[in-house]
């Protein structure tokens, strides 16, 4: 439970190092992209509060951040899907490999 706990810690912390590495100018940061940076900013407010410098243990009040990280990370998810961000299983090709040629 430990590493799967850690494992989403840098998760959360890998999602707000790509998204705030965008500059402004980025051609992503779009009207129709703004719903993706507003919930990003929020799970980096959310980061910002409980992950503090290298990630390498899990933060004593796991429940609490949790409880704050999983409904932001899960909206960036959906968020990302409904604009065509996300992998398909199709992606992948019929064995579940992605690339996998016969």
């Amino acid at each position: 439970m430990g590493r799967a706990r850690l494992a989403a810690c840098k998760l959360v912390a890998a999602v707000i190092h790509q998204t705030t590495s965008l500059p402004a100018s980025s051609p992503l940061r779009t009207p129709e992209n703004k719903d993706l940076f507003d919930t990003a900013e929020a799970l980096k407010s959310i980061g910002d509060a409980y992950l503090v410098g290298t990630i390498e243990t899990v933060p004593e009040n796991w429940t609490e951040f949790w409880g704050h990280a999983q409904p932001a990370l899960l909206g960036l998810v959906e968020a990302l899907g409904e604009k065509g961000y996300v992998l398909q299983q199709s992606d992948f090709g019929e064995e579940g490999e992605e690339g996998k040629k016969e």
